[in-house]
């Protein structure tokens, strides 16, 4: 399941918030506009005033971050 799925399920998002606030404000918004609210990157960086390819890095960062954490949550869990 890709990671975006797995967000979208609602048991995974109280397992993120406690490492959602040690994340920058930047990726923590990018989080939640993109992976909570379900808004388009283009949608993003409009509200947020960030350049469209920051917002896309941040996306893929953040996926990066999750795959990490699913996957270590699996070898832990």
């Amino acid at each position: 399941m890709p990671p975006d799925e797995i967000v979208a399920a609602k048991d995974a998002i109280p397992r993120l918030q406690q490492d959602l606030r040690n994340w920058p404000r930047p990726d923590r918004e990018v989080f939640e506009r993109y992976f909570v609210e379900g808004l388009e990157p283009e949608k993003i960086a409009m509200v947020t005033r960030q350049p469209l390819k920051i917002v896309r890095k941040t996306i893929s960062s953040i996926q990066d971050r999750l795959r990490e954490e699913m996957l270590a949550q699996e070898v832990t869990g």
